[in-house]
């Protein structure tokens, strides 16, 4: 399993010339079994957004058809606002929201920019959400699923399960992930 937290936007959405060693190098591993799974982004709040097709427009390489795009939704299975909307190119949506992971221990400055400190106290975790959280369980789950004589895109297949009529990505419950309630 590869996994690709990570992603990148092209300002020409029909210009994905610039792709072609990125969408090759990575069908290459698809060739040879291996799940490529990547977040989706964190773009499409519409707030935020310059214009409606931002909280659209793909990421790559998650947007590439060789590649697993993961989008972030809450515990119920709903998308996170900023995981992007009618986005075609989005395989599923897996739990990226108040995910409970690891993080450092004591008191942590938290501000973003140089200024006036912002200390947080933290016990060695954090609740965190985006879609590259998202994708990360889903290349875990992937992983534990495979084995000899199952590759991790027929392990993929099995926990993606069949192709159904739903509208949307359907969303991967996972067992075991801890929420900040």
């Amino acid at each position: 399993v590869l996994s690709l937290s990570l992603g990148f936007y092209h300002e020409d959405p029909d210009d994905i010339a610039y792709t072609s060693v990125l969408a090759g190098t990575l069908r290459q591993f698809g060739r040879l079994g291996v799940a490529v799974v990547a977040a989706a982004g964190n773009h499409g709040d519409p707030a935020t957004a310059a214009t409606p097709d931002d909280c659209r427009k793909p990421a790559w390489p998650a947007a590439l058809d060789d590649v697993i795009a993961v989008g972030a939704a809450h515990p119920g299975g709903e998308a996170a606002v900023f995981t992007p909307a009618d986005a075609a190119w989005i395989d599923v949506l897996a739990p990226g929201v108040d995910v409970v992971s690891t993080y450092l221990t004591g008191r942590v400055d938290l501000r973003h920019e140089a200024g006036t400190p912002d200390f947080g106290m933290f016990d060695g975790y954090a609740a965190w959400s985006g879609t590259s959280f998202a994708s990360a369980l889903v290349s875990g789950a992937i992983a534990a699923r495979t084995r000899p004589g199952v590759s991790s895109r027929e392990a993929w297949a099995q926990l993606r399960g069949p192709r159904g009529a739903r509208s949307g990505p359907p969303f991967l419950d996972l067992p075991g992930v801890l929420y900040d309630p």
